[in-house]
């Protein structure tokens, strides 16, 4: 496996956190006062979506893996699609989060 920084791999980079801050998904959720969420369980839950979602990121940008040795074969599909699981399954757990938190479930 080995990390490629063409400047195409870095926009791709930069296009997927820079949705992700435009989803509101760098703002931590705060739980109201009366309600019965704890703030530190919120922020950790919070913390392990954003970092679910920038490892997706750099999977599907960035990561690139050849294996044999006569004929090399890339294996980056694999990670591409691996980092879109990831990076869909923060998305909705942190929908899930924010509706949570603000009341609606």
């Amino acid at each position: 496996m080995s990390f490629t920084f063409a400047p195409l791999r870095l926009l791709i980079l930069l296009v997927c956190l820079g949705a992700f801050y435009a989803f509101g998904g760098f703002d931590v959720p705060i739980p109201p006062e009366e309600g019965y969420h704890v703030p530190a369980k919120v922020k950790q839950a919070w913390l392990r979506c954003v970092l679910m979602f920038v490892v997706g990121a750099v999977s599907v940008s960035l990561v690139d893996h050849h294996v044999g040795l006569f004929e090399p074969t890339n294996l980056r599909i694999i990670y591409v699609i691996i980092g879109l699981v990831l990076m869909i399954g923060a998305g909705l757990w942190l929908n899930a989060l924010k509706t949570a938190v603000a009341g609606g479930g």
